[in-house]
């Protein structure tokens, strides 16, 4: 027979080792709410301000890569242990906020000079034009919200936590079932 503090040992790491999943199973959800625009977006792509549809265009990758455990721009921490865990999870990407949920941006010189560079820069695309004059005559840049992440957590809990669950009784189980094994023989 088995203590409860063995029990404990054996079922700790199992939990924290689930855990360490969870970062996988959301980048995969918050990809379907991004539309991919491949690596190489950049200047050409007119992702940022004449998409009109509800999804967020993934141009550089660095919003959607910063919810990679690992990335520096991560924001992944673990706490608690017994019966309660807690888990923080989302990106220090600063414009994170803004497109998950819309707003405006407030002109600053610099950012109309450096409109007015990438105007010239791009031979007056429509993209740059755009934005310089919105920020120019409008004195700010309005973000329509393109919802990626509170979806993804939605869609998490809706098509893969129970699985996820799931998986994790099974192993915790299995952890359990391998320390009587152990006990038994060592009796």
């Amino acid at each position: 027979m088995f203590t409860i503090e063995q029990a404990k040992e054996v079922i700790h790491p199992v939990i924290a080792d689930y855990v360490q999943k969870f970062p996988t199973f959301m980048q995969l959800s918050i990809a379907e709410f991004m539309i991919d625009q491949g690596a190489t977006g950049g200047e050409t792509s007119v992702a940022t301000v004449f998409n009109t549809g509800p999804k967020l265009y993934k141009v550089s990758g660095k919003l959607w890569q910063s919810f990679t455990k690992g990335n520096v721009n991560n924001i992944y921490k673990v706490t608690g242990s017994g019966a309660k865990y807690e888990l923080t999870y989302g990106s220090k990407v600063r414009y994170a906020k803004i497109h998950e949920y819309g707003g405006e941006i407030k002109a600053t010189k610099k950012m109309i000079g450096f409109a007015y560079l990438k105007k010239k820069q791009t031979n007056n695309s429509r993209m740059w034009t755009k934005i310089w004059g919105s920020l120019k005559w409008k004195g700010k840049v309005t973000i329509k919200a393109r919802p990626y992440f509170n979806p993804a957590i939605k869609d998490f809990k809706q098509n893969i936590q129970k699985d996820f669950e799931r998986e994790l009784k099974q192993s915790m189980v299995r952890a359990i079932r391998n320390l009587q094994e152990r006990t038994r023989t060592n009796e």
